[in-house]
């Protein structure tokens, strides 16, 4: 065998092998290596320095390429996707439709809630927190939700950043005011009609001005319906008495009903202006 001076022994345009093995290759057994002439090659142990450059890595059940990292349950498959580290959402080669940032799917390939941040605790046990990659109930992906102390969520934003409505059956996150019942002689002062509304952070909020009736610790005021209360314990409600420019003190239990506690005397003007935090479950 000549060989023409500048060809290389392997490869060449003199020499060509349909493939190089070591002698312990074997496929089945996952010994050895192979390079093969159409450029593919197997080796089943490689300790490398330095910097390896490829546009995609894919193993049994992953695949990093340049759209990021995925992890599937099994062989790469539509359905079978349950984790992925991408900058921007998408559909992988098998049909599985992914969200930007880290995500975990459920067994339908929908984005399950992956962590909550707590954002805002009450006195009262109630706390509020901000949850990244949910699952809606007709199986949209959410972006980001609030998610109130009852584990409902009063509002989130799409991938768009859109906000949308409630979890259905709670209150809107825009809603109009509603306005109760006064009860025990206390009456709707002129000028100002008390109203209450749940606002899109979960907090509900009082407003109005009303003239007191009986003045007896615990005579009940008004009552507010489900979803507008807490689960657990008494809410404490300071309001200004505009007769005497002092304090009223009302309480709110988990009944719904705002009960006159101290601080004003029959037929004073109250101002019922108040923002407080409640469950979104009763």
């Amino acid at each position: 065998m000549v060989l023409q001076a500048g060809n290389p022994l392997v490869g060449g345009t003199m020499l060509r092998r349909a493939m190089m093995q070591s002698p312990n290759y074997s496929l089945a057994g996952k010994t050895g290596w192979t390079v093969n002439q159409d450029g593919s090659a197997v080796f089943f142990s490689i300790t490398a320095e330095g910097t390896i450059t490829a546009t995609e890595f894919a193993g049994n059940d992953f695949v990093f390429d340049s759209d990021g990292l995925f992890f599937y349950d099994g062989p790469p498959g539509n359905g079978n996707l349950y984790m992925t580290v991408s900058i921007v959402g998408g559909t992988d080669p098998y049909g599985n439709v992914y969200l930007p940032g880290v995500a975990t799917y459920s067994a339908s390939g929908h984005a399950q809630i992956l962590g909550d941040q707590t954002i805002y605790g009450d006195n009262y046990g109630n706390y509020w927190t901000w949850s990244t990659l949910l699952q809606a109930t007709s199986g949209d992906p959410l972006y980001l939700a609030l998610k109130g102390p009852g584990g409902n969520y009063v509002s989130y934003y799409d991938a768009n950043g859109i906000q949308h409505a409630n979890e259905p059956g709670n209150p809107g996150v825009v809603e109009s005011w509603h306005v109760p019942s006064l009860t025990g002689g206390w009456n709707q002062a002129s000028g100002l009609t008390i109203q209450y509304m749940l606002m899109p952070s979960g907090m509900v909020a009082l407003a109005g001005r009303i003239k007191a009736g009986t003045v007896s610790a615990g005579t009940t005021v008004m009552t507010l319906p489900a979803g507008y209360y807490p689960r657990n314990g008494t809410i404490s409600l300071k309001t200004r008495n505009v007769s005497g420019n002092g304090e009223v003190q009302f309480s709110l239990n988990t009944s719904g009903l705002i009960q006159y506690q101290a601080g004003a005397a029959s037929g004073d003007t109250v101002d019922l202006d108040v923002l407080f935090a409640i469950s979104m479950t009763n």
